[in-house]
């Protein structure tokens, strides 16, 4: 009788529920499946990963999750109900580079197919403010509405940010007119990833500006203020010949080669290198300012340097781990000989490929086609990087500086003297790096004022490709 009378009490407002002697079976009496759930997790980041941060869940249910951030900035939250998506993400605290972070950072994340991976990042939280507004009071609120309402706003106001992004002069990860922050790979932490570097130089504007990042998020979502992101940072041009001034500071001095006569004797050569990268063999302008030539340096298993001019001047010289002369060659026109080590050394103890290399640090986005030769693995528009550290990627074609260091490099300067080949040219390769996992070339092309000419990529197979800056 308990039983009859406790089902008609509630057939007014759960009749759905059914009722049956099985408490918590379904109306035929079976057990319902448990309800769905999703891993939510992502990435929080400045630049730099946002270690330890305190990571916040406000789901449109009004249930809350927390996390806390790895020390790359990752977060896991293993079982959220589907439906209880989409929910509002916030990130406080943790430190970043060692520093603790006093920003906080909101994203939001929604019901997708799989595991739901979301992005906290500066251009997360720009682009939430533009969609909702104060994004404190949008997080603290209650109800399934402000959340749906923020699903349906944010295209637009992704779409209002790259605008603004590339307006201001910033360099968007490709393909640039698709870019979505939340969503974007993202490495954090890595100078190589373009996100990464989009998010370094945003940093670098505020910290420029003397503005706090608090103070930039208000200011990006007054109405009518327009476009206030604060310009990136423009770096001051290297001067023009610079490589060859890295290349001759730790190749200058005086080497003496022993080398045939071609009548069965020697003859001493003498090879003088100045610090702009300069030189002279036995007294005489080897290469210098209007001569017309290139100084190159070389290295996989041997560390070589080669000043050449167009008319078949030649002088390379080969060097031991040390520093030390180990060979050389030697010749005005036609066939260098092999000559031999008399003395000489090198201050390979203050040289550094990689600082070399990374002097021509750029972050930028090319268009990718066909090369002369060979099948394109990349078309459209790709993202370049050659970072400080000297590694260099080309959308998914990365050379590392431990790639190059152990596989080979060749740097080129002909910007200070003009001649076969102006401009700088920077060749890296690795054995292991290659699309198809053979070896991979990667070369950046320059003018003389250090801007990129070109970038073209080959291995030993069929793959190749060209990718030119925007005309």
């Amino acid at each position: 009788m308990k039983k009859v009378l406790r089902c008609l009490l509630l057939l007014g407002t759960a009749l759905a529920v059914g009722c049956s002697d099985n408490d918590g079976a379904g109306p035929d009496g079976t057990t319902p499946p448990p309800a769905a759930t999703k891993a939510v997790g992502g990435l929080a980041a400045i630049g730099a990963a946002i270690s330890g941060g305190q990571v916040s869940l406000r789901c449109a249910d009004d249930s809350t999750y927390s996390a806390t951030t790895a020390a790359n900035g990752s977060w896991s939250i293993a079982a959220v109900p589907a439906a209880a998506l989409p929910c509002a993400v916030r990130v406080t605290g943790g430190t970043t580079g060692g520093a603790a972070s006093t920003s906080t950072f909101y994203s939001l994340a929604t019901n997708r197919d799989g595991a739901v991976s979301v992005n906290v990042t500066p251009l997360t939280d720009l682009a939430l403010a533009r969609a909702v507004g104060n994004l404190d009071t949008w997080f603290a609120g209650t109800g399934a509405a402000r959340l749906s309402d923020a699903v349906a706003d944010l295209p637009a106001a992704i779409a209002a940010l790259r605008a603004d992004l590339g307006t201001a002069g910033y360099t968007l990860p490709a393909p640039a007119g698709t870019f979505d922050p939340f969503l974007a790979p993202l490495s954090a932490g890595t100078p190589t990833d373009p996100y990464d570097a989009l998010l370094d130089r945003l940093g670098e504007a505020l910290r420029d500006e003397g503005r706090s990042y608090a103070q930039l998020r208000t200011d990006f979502t007054e109405p009518g203020e327009g476009n206030i992101l604060p310009a990136p940072v423009v770096e001051e041009p290297e001067p023009v010949g610079s490589l060859a001034a890295h290349i001759g500071a730790a190749f200058a001095g005086t080497y003496e080669l022993s080398c045939p006569n071609g009548s069965g004797g020697s003859v001493t050569r003498t090879v003088v290198i100045a610090t702009d990268g300069s030189s002279t063999l036995d007294g005489a302008v080897a290469v210098g300012a209007g001569q017309g030539g290139t100084i190159e340096l070389n290295s996989s298993a041997v560390l070589a340097i080669l000043i050449k001019r167009a008319d078949g001047l030649s002088i390379r010289l080969q060097f031991n781990g040390d520093g030390s002369l180990a060979s050389g060659q030697a010749a005005t026109s036609g066939q260098s000989p092999g000559c031999a080590a008399v003395s000489g050394s090198a201050s390979l103890g203050s040289f550094s490929a990689s600082t070399l290399i990374g002097s021509l640090a750029r972050s930028q986005t090319l268009t990718c086609g066909p090369g002369a030769a060979g099948t394109p693995v990349l078309t459209g528009e790709t993202s370049y990087i050659v970072a400080a550290n000297g590694a260099m990627s080309l959308g998914s074609l990365t050379v590392s500086e431990a790639q190059y260091r152990a596989g080979g490099y060749k740097v080129k300067d002909g910007a200070s003297f003009p001649g076969e080949a102006p401009g700088n040219e920077i060749e890296l390769y690795s054995a292991t790096s290659g699309p198809t996992g053979r070896e991979l070339y990667l070369t950046l092309y320059t003018d003389a004022a250090g801007d990129t000419a070109k970038v073209d990529y080959r291995n030993f197979t069929s793959t190749a490709g060209d990718c030119l800056p925007p005309t």
